[in-house]
Protein backbone atom coordinates (compact mmCIF):
# COMPACT_ATOMS: atom_id res chain seq x y z
CA UNK A 1 0.00 0.00 0.00
CA UNK A 2 1.35 3.56 -0.93
CA UNK A 3 -1.41 5.27 0.50
CA UNK A 4 -2.75 4.07 3.85
CA UNK A 5 -5.92 5.42 5.54
CA UNK A 6 -6.38 7.30 8.56
CA UNK A 7 -9.04 5.20 10.45
CA UNK A 8 -11.78 2.78 8.64
CA UNK A 9 -14.67 5.55 8.11
CA UNK A 10 -12.93 8.23 5.24
CA UNK A 11 -11.09 7.75 1.91
CA UNK A 12 -9.79 11.15 2.04
CA UNK A 13 -7.62 11.44 5.16
CA UNK A 14 -4.20 9.11 4.48
CA UNK A 15 -0.98 8.55 5.43
CA UNK A 16 1.55 7.92 2.38
CA UNK A 17 4.07 5.42 2.41
CA UNK A 18 7.45 4.78 0.88
CA UNK A 19 8.85 1.05 0.39
CA UNK A 20 12.58 -0.13 -0.75
CA UNK A 21 13.30 -2.85 -3.49
CA UNK A 22 13.36 -5.21 -0.20
CA UNK A 23 9.52 -3.91 0.64
CA UNK A 24 10.39 -2.38 4.06
CA UNK A 25 8.68 0.52 4.89
CA UNK A 26 11.21 3.76 5.16
CA UNK A 27 9.34 6.97 5.14
CA UNK A 28 5.53 7.23 6.43
CA UNK A 29 3.91 11.00 5.92
CA UNK A 30 0.91 13.18 5.98
CA UNK A 31 -0.35 16.32 4.90
CA UNK A 32 -2.98 18.46 6.27
CA UNK A 33 -6.63 17.56 5.08
CA UNK A 34 -6.67 20.11 2.24
CA UNK A 35 -3.23 18.70 0.82
CA UNK A 36 -1.21 21.57 0.81
CA UNK A 37 2.65 20.72 0.68
CA UNK A 38 3.83 22.74 3.10
CA UNK A 39 1.02 21.38 5.74
CA UNK A 40 3.05 18.53 6.57
CA UNK A 41 1.64 16.80 9.89
CA UNK A 42 4.22 13.73 9.81
CA UNK A 43 7.20 12.56 8.29
CA UNK A 44 8.70 9.53 9.92
CA UNK A 45 11.70 7.53 8.38
CA UNK A 46 12.89 4.13 9.16
CA UNK A 47 16.50 2.17 8.64
CA UNK A 48 17.10 -1.65 8.41
CA UNK A 49 19.67 -3.73 9.05
CA UNK A 50 20.51 -6.65 6.80
CA UNK A 51 18.52 -8.79 8.84
CA UNK A 52 15.41 -6.56 8.26
CA UNK A 53 15.04 -5.53 11.93
CA UNK A 54 14.57 -1.59 12.30
CA UNK A 55 17.47 -0.21 13.63
CA UNK A 56 16.54 3.42 13.52
CA UNK A 57 13.30 5.92 13.41
CA UNK A 58 13.89 9.32 12.88
CA UNK A 59 10.41 11.44 13.68
CA UNK A 60 11.26 15.27 11.26
CA UNK A 61 7.83 15.98 11.46
CA UNK A 62 5.28 15.20 14.03
CA UNK A 63 5.44 14.23 17.69
CA UNK A 64 8.26 13.08 19.69
CA UNK A 65 10.63 14.40 16.97
CA UNK A 66 14.16 12.99 17.05
CA UNK A 67 15.96 9.88 16.18
CA UNK A 68 15.97 6.64 17.95
CA UNK A 69 18.05 3.89 17.81
CA UNK A 70 17.17 0.13 18.97
CA UNK A 71 19.72 -2.82 19.65
CA UNK A 72 17.97 -6.24 19.77
CA UNK A 73 18.99 -9.90 20.80
CA UNK A 74 18.46 -12.83 19.01
CA UNK A 75 15.04 -13.11 19.50
CA UNK A 76 14.23 -9.89 17.52
CA UNK A 77 13.52 -7.82 20.73
CA UNK A 78 14.58 -4.76 20.92
CA UNK A 79 16.88 -5.07 24.52
CA UNK A 80 17.41 -1.00 24.63
CA UNK A 81 16.63 2.37 23.05
CA UNK A 82 19.09 5.57 22.89
CA UNK A 83 18.56 8.83 21.28
CA UNK A 84 21.44 10.05 20.41
CA UNK A 85 23.23 10.14 23.47
CA UNK A 86 25.68 7.24 25.24
CA UNK A 87 23.32 5.34 27.41
CA UNK A 88 20.04 4.02 26.94
CA UNK A 89 17.00 6.05 27.22
CA UNK A 90 14.85 2.77 27.93
CA UNK A 91 15.79 -0.60 28.89
CA UNK A 92 13.62 -3.85 28.14
CA UNK A 93 13.71 -7.28 30.24
CA UNK A 94 12.18 -10.59 29.27
CA UNK A 95 10.68 -13.29 30.54
CA UNK A 96 11.28 -17.01 29.79
CA UNK A 97 7.85 -17.66 28.28
CA UNK A 98 8.59 -16.96 24.91
CA UNK A 99 10.31 -13.86 22.82
CA UNK A 100 7.15 -11.26 23.77
CA UNK A 101 7.46 -12.06 27.27
CA UNK A 102 8.16 -8.45 28.65
CA UNK A 103 9.06 -8.19 32.33
CA UNK A 104 9.77 -5.04 32.57
CA UNK A 105 10.91 -1.67 31.19
CA UNK A 106 13.10 0.62 32.37
CA UNK A 107 13.17 4.66 31.05
CA UNK A 108 14.59 8.07 31.69
CA UNK A 109 12.06 10.33 32.17
CA UNK A 110 13.98 13.72 32.89
CA UNK A 111 16.69 13.10 29.97
CA UNK A 112 19.50 12.79 32.85
CA UNK A 113 20.87 9.68 31.85
CA UNK A 114 19.02 7.61 34.55
CA UNK A 115 16.79 4.96 34.33
CA UNK A 116 14.94 6.16 36.91
CA UNK A 117 10.95 4.85 36.29
CA UNK A 118 10.91 0.65 36.21
CA UNK A 119 7.23 -0.37 34.91
CA UNK A 120 6.60 -4.56 35.42
CA UNK A 121 3.95 -5.64 32.92
CA UNK A 122 1.08 -8.01 33.53
CA UNK A 123 -0.33 -9.98 30.20
CA UNK A 124 -3.34 -12.22 29.34
CA UNK A 125 -2.65 -15.48 27.11
CA UNK A 126 -2.14 -14.04 24.05
CA UNK A 127 0.43 -12.10 25.36
CA UNK A 128 -1.38 -8.94 25.04
CA UNK A 129 -0.26 -6.11 28.14
CA UNK A 130 -3.24 -5.48 29.95
CA UNK A 131 -1.40 -3.77 32.96
CA UNK A 132 1.61 -2.27 34.08
CA UNK A 133 2.16 -1.69 38.11
CA UNK A 134 5.28 -0.51 39.71
CA UNK A 135 8.33 -1.46 42.07
CA UNK A 136 5.92 -1.14 44.67
CA UNK A 137 3.20 -3.37 43.19
CA UNK A 138 0.76 -0.64 42.50
CA UNK A 139 -1.32 -0.18 39.22
CA UNK A 140 -0.35 2.64 37.41
CA UNK A 141 -2.41 2.14 33.73
CA UNK A 142 -4.65 -0.47 32.03
CA UNK A 143 -4.82 -1.34 28.35
CA UNK A 144 -8.16 -3.13 26.59
CA UNK A 145 -7.89 -3.93 22.84
CA UNK A 146 -10.70 -5.00 20.42
CA UNK A 147 -10.87 -7.89 17.84
CA UNK A 148 -7.94 -6.63 15.79
CA UNK A 149 -5.53 -4.72 18.05
CA UNK A 150 -6.72 -1.36 18.44
CA UNK A 151 -5.99 -0.51 21.85
CA UNK A 152 -7.24 1.85 24.65
CA UNK A 153 -5.54 3.40 27.51
CA UNK A 154 -7.42 3.02 31.22
CA UNK A 155 -6.63 4.51 34.45
CA UNK A 156 -6.35 1.79 37.05
CA UNK A 157 -9.83 1.46 37.93
CA UNK A 158 -11.22 0.61 33.82
CA UNK A 159 -12.43 4.53 33.53
CA UNK A 160 -10.75 6.10 29.65
CA UNK A 161 -7.38 7.66 30.49
CA UNK A 162 -7.78 11.45 29.43
CA UNK A 163 -5.04 13.29 31.55
CA UNK A 164 -2.13 12.80 33.93
CA UNK A 165 1.43 10.80 33.48
CA UNK A 166 1.98 9.38 30.10
CA UNK A 167 3.67 6.07 30.60
CA UNK A 168 3.97 5.87 26.61
CA UNK A 169 3.96 1.99 26.85
CA UNK A 170 4.91 0.46 23.31
CA UNK A 171 4.43 -2.91 24.06
CA UNK A 172 0.99 -3.88 23.70
CA UNK A 173 -1.27 -6.27 21.06
CA UNK A 174 0.28 -9.81 21.12
CA UNK A 175 3.64 -8.16 22.85
CA UNK A 176 4.56 -6.76 19.74
CA UNK A 177 6.32 -3.18 19.69
CA UNK A 178 3.41 -0.40 19.13
CA UNK A 179 4.98 3.19 17.08
CA UNK A 180 2.53 5.69 18.82
CA UNK A 181 3.09 8.04 15.81
CA UNK A 182 1.48 6.12 13.50
CA UNK A 183 -0.26 3.19 15.59
CA UNK A 184 1.18 0.91 13.33
CA UNK A 185 2.67 -2.55 15.15
CA UNK A 186 5.99 -3.01 14.10
CA UNK A 187 6.65 -7.40 13.59
CA UNK A 188 9.79 -7.80 12.08
CA UNK A 189 9.05 -8.36 8.86
CA UNK A 190 6.08 -5.90 8.47
CA UNK A 191 4.20 -3.33 9.95
CA UNK A 192 0.82 -4.40 11.17
CA UNK A 193 -2.27 -2.08 10.47
CA UNK A 194 -4.88 -2.25 13.78
CA UNK A 195 -7.19 0.09 12.54
CA UNK A 196 -7.41 -1.81 9.20
CA UNK A 197 -6.78 -5.55 10.61
CA UNK A 198 -4.33 -6.32 7.69
CA UNK A 199 -0.75 -6.02 6.36
CA UNK A 200 0.00 -3.08 4.55
CA UNK A 201 2.87 -5.38 2.72
CA UNK A 202 2.98 -8.74 0.49
CA UNK A 203 3.37 -11.58 2.99
CA UNK A 204 7.53 -12.12 2.55
CA UNK A 205 7.14 -16.31 2.36
CA UNK A 206 3.95 -15.11 -0.24
CA UNK A 207 1.41 -17.80 -0.94
CA UNK A 208 3.22 -20.71 1.41
CA UNK A 209 1.76 -18.65 4.24
CA UNK A 210 -1.56 -18.62 2.63
CA UNK A 211 -3.52 -17.66 -0.16
CA UNK A 212 -4.63 -13.95 1.01
CA UNK A 213 -0.76 -12.14 1.48
CA UNK A 214 -2.72 -9.44 3.24
CA UNK A 215 -4.54 -10.92 6.06
CA UNK A 216 -3.70 -11.18 9.74
CA UNK A 217 -4.08 -14.79 11.09
CA UNK A 218 -6.84 -15.75 9.50
CA UNK A 219 -8.70 -12.92 10.50
CA UNK A 220 -8.55 -15.34 13.90
CA UNK A 221 -6.62 -12.74 16.49
CA UNK A 222 -8.15 -14.29 19.73
CA UNK A 223 -7.00 -17.88 18.94
CA UNK A 224 -3.92 -16.89 16.56
CA UNK A 225 -0.59 -14.68 16.76
CA UNK A 226 1.81 -14.06 13.93
CA UNK A 227 5.50 -14.40 14.17
CA UNK A 228 7.53 -11.77 13.09
CA UNK A 229 5.32 -11.18 10.20
CA UNK A 230 6.20 -14.17 8.77
CA UNK A 231 4.16 -17.52 10.17
CA UNK A 232 1.00 -17.55 11.71
CA UNK A 233 0.48 -20.01 15.15
CA UNK A 234 -2.19 -20.95 16.90
CA UNK A 235 -1.86 -19.97 20.67
CA UNK A 236 -1.84 -23.50 21.52
CA UNK A 237 1.10 -24.34 19.33
CA UNK A 238 3.55 -21.78 21.11
CA UNK A 239 6.25 -22.97 23.08
CA UNK A 240 5.27 -20.96 26.01
CA UNK A 241 2.10 -23.37 26.52
CA UNK A 242 4.05 -26.37 26.46
CA UNK A 243 4.41 -27.75 30.00
CA UNK A 244 1.37 -27.91 32.11
CA UNK A 245 0.26 -30.15 34.64
CA UNK A 246 -2.74 -31.99 32.62
CA UNK A 247 -3.00 -35.70 32.71
CA UNK A 248 -2.83 -35.69 29.35
CA UNK A 249 0.28 -33.12 28.92
CA UNK A 250 2.11 -35.07 31.49
CA UNK A 251 1.86 -38.63 29.77
CA UNK A 252 2.44 -36.78 26.36
CA UNK A 253 5.95 -35.86 27.03
CA UNK A 254 6.33 -39.01 29.22
CA UNK A 255 5.53 -40.86 25.98
CA UNK A 256 7.83 -39.15 24.01
CA UNK A 257 10.85 -39.34 26.47
CA UNK A 258 9.68 -43.41 26.23
CA UNK A 259 9.86 -42.78 22.31
CA UNK A 260 13.11 -41.44 22.32
CA UNK A 261 14.53 -44.10 24.10
CA UNK A 262 12.87 -46.83 21.98
CA UNK A 263 13.46 -45.38 18.62
CA UNK A 264 14.32 -48.08 16.36
CA UNK A 265 10.43 -49.74 17.40
CA UNK A 266 7.44 -50.05 15.57
CA UNK A 267 7.02 -50.43 12.07
CA UNK A 268 8.24 -46.54 11.82
CA UNK A 269 11.18 -46.84 14.20
CA UNK A 270 13.76 -46.88 11.42
CA UNK A 271 12.37 -44.11 9.73
CA UNK A 272 12.58 -42.22 12.99
CA UNK A 273 15.60 -43.48 13.46
CA UNK A 274 17.06 -42.06 10.15
CA UNK A 275 15.25 -38.90 10.68
CA UNK A 276 16.64 -38.01 13.99
CA UNK A 277 20.38 -39.52 12.64
CA UNK A 278 19.92 -36.55 9.45
CA UNK A 279 19.24 -33.97 11.53
CA UNK A 280 22.04 -34.52 14.02
CA UNK A 281 24.41 -34.82 10.87
CA UNK A 282 23.38 -30.91 9.83
CA UNK A 283 23.28 -29.97 13.51
CA UNK A 284 19.36 -28.99 13.04
CA UNK A 285 18.00 -28.93 16.65
CA UNK A 286 14.40 -30.18 17.77
CA UNK A 287 12.58 -29.08 20.36
CA UNK A 288 9.07 -30.91 21.70
CA UNK A 289 5.62 -28.96 22.38
CA UNK A 290 2.61 -31.10 24.13
CA UNK A 291 -0.59 -28.73 23.07
CA UNK A 292 -4.41 -29.13 23.15
CA UNK A 293 -5.41 -29.45 19.81
CA UNK A 294 -9.37 -29.39 20.33
CA UNK A 295 -9.88 -30.09 16.50
CA UNK A 296 -8.56 -32.98 16.17
CA UNK A 297 -7.83 -36.22 17.87
CA UNK A 298 -4.55 -37.42 16.15
CA UNK A 299 -2.06 -35.20 14.81
CA UNK A 300 0.49 -32.61 15.31
CA UNK A 301 2.43 -29.69 13.34
CA UNK A 302 6.29 -28.46 12.68
CA UNK A 303 7.13 -24.79 12.61
CA UNK A 304 10.01 -24.23 11.00
CA UNK A 305 10.82 -21.15 12.46
CA UNK A 306 11.03 -21.85 15.89
CA UNK A 307 11.96 -25.25 14.76
CA UNK A 308 9.20 -27.53 17.35
CA UNK A 309 7.58 -30.51 16.79
CA UNK A 310 4.26 -30.22 18.27
CA UNK A 311 2.41 -33.05 19.07
CA UNK A 312 -1.45 -33.28 20.25
CA UNK A 313 -1.38 -34.28 23.74
CA UNK A 314 -5.12 -35.60 23.20
CA UNK A 315 -3.04 -38.20 21.26
CA UNK A 316 -2.12 -39.25 24.63
CA UNK A 317 -4.88 -39.73 26.61
CA UNK A 318 -5.90 -42.99 25.90
CA UNK A 319 -4.31 -45.75 28.28
CA UNK A 320 -1.23 -47.65 26.98
CA UNK A 321 -2.08 -49.47 23.66
CA UNK A 322 0.22 -50.79 20.99
CA UNK A 323 -1.64 -49.74 18.37
CA UNK A 324 -2.51 -46.49 19.65
CA UNK A 325 1.21 -46.05 20.17
CA UNK A 326 1.99 -46.71 16.59
CA UNK A 327 -0.68 -44.23 15.21
CA UNK A 328 1.21 -41.37 17.65
CA UNK A 329 4.51 -42.77 15.76
CA UNK A 330 3.30 -42.58 12.90
CA UNK A 331 2.71 -38.98 13.47
CA UNK A 332 6.19 -38.43 15.19
CA UNK A 333 7.34 -39.90 11.90
CA UNK A 334 5.69 -37.41 9.87
CA UNK A 335 6.46 -34.58 11.57
CA UNK A 336 10.34 -35.23 11.50
CA UNK A 337 10.28 -35.73 8.13
CA UNK A 338 9.12 -32.13 7.28
CA UNK A 339 11.87 -31.28 10.22
CA UNK A 340 14.27 -33.03 7.89
CA UNK A 341 13.21 -30.92 4.72
CA UNK A 342 13.18 -27.55 6.16
CA UNK A 343 16.57 -28.86 7.69
CA UNK A 344 18.19 -29.56 4.40
CA UNK A 345 17.14 -26.41 2.36
CA UNK A 346 18.21 -24.55 4.92
CA UNK A 347 14.78 -23.69 6.66
CA UNK A 348 14.14 -21.99 3.03
CA UNK A 349 11.65 -24.57 1.00
CA UNK A 350 12.21 -23.50 -2.84
CA UNK A 351 9.43 -22.89 -5.14
CA UNK A 352 9.06 -25.50 -7.76
CA UNK A 353 9.46 -23.22 -11.08
CA UNK A 354 6.02 -23.36 -12.82
CA UNK A 355 2.93 -21.15 -14.06
CA UNK A 356 0.70 -22.62 -11.32
CA UNK A 357 0.46 -21.12 -7.56
CA UNK A 358 3.99 -21.86 -6.30
CA UNK A 359 2.23 -22.38 -2.20
CA UNK A 360 0.27 -24.78 -3.17
CA UNK A 361 3.40 -26.23 -5.73
CA UNK A 362 5.67 -26.69 -2.82
CA UNK A 363 3.41 -27.98 0.18
CA UNK A 364 2.05 -30.49 -2.18
CA UNK A 365 5.24 -32.11 -3.21
CA UNK A 366 6.17 -31.37 0.49
CA UNK A 367 3.30 -33.80 1.58
CA UNK A 368 4.12 -36.68 -1.00
CA UNK A 369 7.42 -36.95 -0.35
CA UNK A 370 6.24 -37.56 3.57
CA UNK A 371 2.96 -39.36 2.82
CA UNK A 372 5.10 -42.01 0.20
CA UNK A 373 7.64 -42.78 3.06
CA UNK A 374 5.57 -42.75 5.92
CA UNK A 375 1.92 -43.18 6.20
CA UNK A 376 1.44 -44.90 2.63
CA UNK A 377 4.81 -47.05 2.99
CA UNK A 378 3.64 -50.09 3.42
CA UNK A 379 1.71 -50.68 0.16
CA UNK A 380 5.32 -50.86 -0.90
CA UNK A 381 6.11 -51.84 -4.29
CA UNK A 382 2.46 -51.78 -5.14
CA UNK A 383 2.79 -48.32 -7.10
CA UNK A 384 -0.69 -47.72 -8.21
CA UNK A 385 -1.76 -48.21 -4.39
CA UNK A 386 1.07 -46.14 -3.26
CA UNK A 387 0.08 -42.83 -5.44
CA UNK A 388 -3.65 -43.29 -4.52
CA UNK A 389 -2.88 -43.24 -1.11
CA UNK A 390 -0.24 -40.39 -1.13
CA UNK A 391 -3.01 -38.24 -3.26
CA UNK A 392 -5.36 -38.50 -0.41
CA UNK A 393 -3.19 -38.14 2.38
CA UNK A 394 -1.21 -34.90 0.70
CA UNK A 395 -4.59 -33.51 -0.15
CA UNK A 396 -5.32 -32.74 3.67
CA UNK A 397 -2.54 -31.17 4.27
CA UNK A 398 -2.28 -29.14 0.84
CA UNK A 399 -5.30 -28.25 0.62
CA UNK A 400 -5.30 -24.61 2.55
CA UNK A 401 -2.57 -24.18 0.27
CA UNK A 402 -4.36 -24.40 -3.03
CA UNK A 403 -7.00 -22.65 -2.00
CA UNK A 404 -9.29 -25.59 -1.37
CA UNK A 405 -9.34 -26.36 -4.90
CA UNK A 406 -9.45 -29.67 -5.73
CA UNK A 407 -9.48 -29.68 -9.34
CA UNK A 408 -5.98 -27.34 -8.80
CA UNK A 409 -4.31 -29.81 -6.27
CA UNK A 410 -4.97 -32.96 -8.77
CA UNK A 411 -3.47 -30.97 -11.80
CA UNK A 412 -0.35 -30.50 -9.38
CA UNK A 413 0.23 -34.08 -8.00
CA UNK A 414 -0.40 -35.13 -11.42
CA UNK A 415 2.59 -32.72 -13.22
CA UNK A 416 4.58 -33.13 -10.03
CA UNK A 417 4.51 -36.98 -8.40
CA UNK A 418 6.86 -38.87 -9.79
CA UNK A 419 9.42 -35.95 -9.69
CA UNK A 420 8.68 -35.62 -5.98
CA UNK A 421 8.87 -38.89 -4.65
CA UNK A 422 12.34 -39.54 -7.16
CA UNK A 423 13.74 -36.55 -5.65
CA UNK A 424 13.84 -38.74 -1.80
CA UNK A 425 13.12 -42.21 -3.27
CA UNK A 426 17.09 -43.64 -2.59
CA UNK A 427 17.44 -41.27 0.17
CA UNK A 428 14.09 -40.32 2.16
CA UNK A 429 16.67 -37.96 3.87
CA UNK A 430 18.23 -35.98 1.65
CA UNK A 431 15.25 -34.35 0.74
CA UNK A 432 14.69 -31.45 -2.01
CA UNK A 433 11.90 -29.75 -3.45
Amino acid sequence: MTRIPVGIETTSDYREATWDAWSRLRRVSKTSSSGSSSGVTLDVWYDYDGLTRRTRKRIVTGPNQGTVSYYYNSNWKCLEEYEGGSTPVKRFVYGARGRNDLVLRQRDTNSNGTLDEILYSLSDAMGSVTLIVDDAGIEKQRYRYQAFGSSEVLNPDFTDWTSGTDYDLETRFHGEVRDGETGYYNYGYRYYLPELGRWPSRDPIEESGGVNIYAMVSNDLLNRFDYLGLEEKFVAQSIENCVTDKPENVRCRAKIKEFEEKMGEGKHGKMIDGAYTALKEKKCPIKYCCSCCPDRTMGGGYLPHTKVITLCENNFAKADDKVYDEDVRRVWAHELIHAVQYCYSSGKIKKIETGIDGGCITKTCLEIQTYYHVECAHWGNNAKKREDCVREGAWNSAKPFCENNRKKYDAVFKDKYQNCVKNTVKDPFKIRV
